[in-house]
């Protein structure tokens, strides 16, 4: 991912091909290592965003209590 979106290299975006030739595996691995880790990204994002949602549900609830 950090190759990928610009995140090292002078923030420059490379192809999938280019990742795929300086790892030595096919362009359409690189592609399902991609995909597999832009969901465990969205999954994580989600339990955060539950997380948050939760604990604001929490003080809501306290300060109605006061």
């Amino acid at each position: 991912m950090i190759n990928r979106f610009g995140q090292e290299h002078g923030g420059e975006e490379r192809k999938q091909r280019e990742i795929a030739k300086e790892l030595g595996i096919s362009r359409s691995y690189v592609s399902r290592i991609e995909k597999r880790a832009q969901m465990k990204l969205y999954h994580e994002f989600d339990k955060y965003k539950i997380h948050t949602q939760n604990k604001a549900t929490h003080v809501v609830a306290w300060n109605r209590s006061l």
